[in-house]
Parts: structure tokens; sequence; C-alpha cells
């Protein structure tokens, strides 16, 4: 059994259209199920934000991190599909031990 505590929630007025809005939300989905599954975290922050005219989805969490030398699964190659889809990229960041980013940026203009 998990439990989750959602702190600091904001709203900001960030335009997305539908299609981009499913595949963030498809990307934040998967990348959340794998926070669950494989990392043992016991922190995830999900953070959507513009950032002058750049749109910025990232999930981090505080767990294990990534095994070095680990193939990426299919999940991860979905969830790049889909950056590229709207017009963005996936960057993957982690940390032995410390956790893994996720991050989906895209232009505004595009």
């Amino acid at each position: 059994t998990r439990s989750f505590h959602v702190t600091g929630v904001q709203t900001c007025a960030l335009p997305i259209y539908m299609e981009r809005a499913s595949h963030l939300y498809r990307i934040a989905q998967e990348a959340l199920h794998n926070v669950v599954k494989h990392s043992g975290a016991t922190q995830v922050r999900v953070r959507l934000a513009r950032e002058g005219n750049e749109g910025r989805l990232e999930i981090a969490d505080n767990g294990k991190g990534l095994e070095k030398g680990s193939t990426p699964g299919l999940g991860l190659g979905v969830m790049e599909h889909r950056a590229r889809v709207i017009g963005g990229h996936l960057t993957v960041n982690s940390r032995r031990g410390r956790g893994v980013t996720i991050a989906c940026r895209w232009s505004e203009s595009g």
C-alpha cells in the first residue's frame, strides 16, 4: 500500500492545446508509474511550468536512481516519442541513490 501527500499546489495560466495536454498527461503517467514500480522513492515532485517562451513538465523522485549501464525500457522510449510529437525533447537525469528527474521541454511558440 502506498500513501500520497500533496503539498504546494498552485495554479498557473499555462495555455496548453489538447493534443499537447494529452501527451504531457501520458508522459507524467508513465513517469509516475515508474516511480511507484521501480524507484523505492518516498517523495516525488511533479511540476508543470512556463519559463519564458518554454513549457516544462518535470517529474523528480528521491528513489534509488537508474542502474548504471541499464537499457532504457519501452516506457521511456514512448515518453521520448511523445515529447518529439509535441515539438519538445525529453531528458532523464539519474543520480544513484538520489533519484531520477524526467523533464520534457517544449517551445510555446512551436
